[in-house]
């Protein structure tokens, strides 16, 4: 299990979700449960901006801006 596992195993067990083979996955369902699908995609795009504007071997901070960022359109393909 590499530490985001053993973390989210860790937090699943103290909210009592089952986590089966993925604790990653359980905590996700959990969330669509819980009717926070679209704050989770909110801050996976936020961190995908956050980690394309991090140089390599440099800790990735998530800032507001990553999230408006990360709202905004794409400009169109030429």
């Amino acid at each position: 299990m590499n530490p985001s596992e053993a973390q989210a195993y860790a937090l699943a067990q103290a909210l009592r979700i089952p986590v089966g083979d993925d604790p990653i996955a359980a905590l996700e369902a959990f969330l669509a449960r819980e009717g926070l699908a679209d704050a989770l995609a909110s801050h996976r795009a936020a961190w995908a901006v956050a980690a394309a504007r991090t140089p390599h071997g440099q800790p990735i901070e998530l800032r507001d801006a990553d999230f408006t960022a990360a709202a905004a359109p794409s400009p169109p393909n030429p």
